[in-house]
């Protein structure tokens, strides 16, 4: 739903709907792209020391998942690039091995 709204352009409930989820599933799978949604919504809204914390606290947290789970970064980019509509594979490229 955050998704939706984002590419919706309507920043003001986007942002409302990423901050209510943030704080209800604090552990769930989807948080960074969540945060970073948060972050570009802000700026949109000139909100943009809000949008720098958020920024700051996506890149802290993944930096800690990493050191925690270094096989995490290599596979969690794989998987990403997989769903991402500018991969390769989207774009008719060819898939590198």
């Amino acid at each position: 739903m955050i998704r939706s709204l984002a590419s919706l352009t309507n920043e003001a409930e986007t942002v409302a709907k990423a901050q209510v989820f943030l704080e209800h599933y604090p552990d769930c799978v989807e948080i960074p792209e969540v945060r970073f949604i948060l972050a570009s919504s802000l700026k949109k809204l000139g909100h943009n020391p809000e949008s720098m914390k958020q920024v700051l606290l996506l890149l802290q947290s993944q930096q800690e998942n990493v050191r925690k789970n270094p096989e995490t970064w290599i596979t969690g980019s794989a998987a990403l690039a997989t769903r991402s509509p500018t991969s390769s594979t989207r774009r008719g490229l060819p898939q590198r091995p």
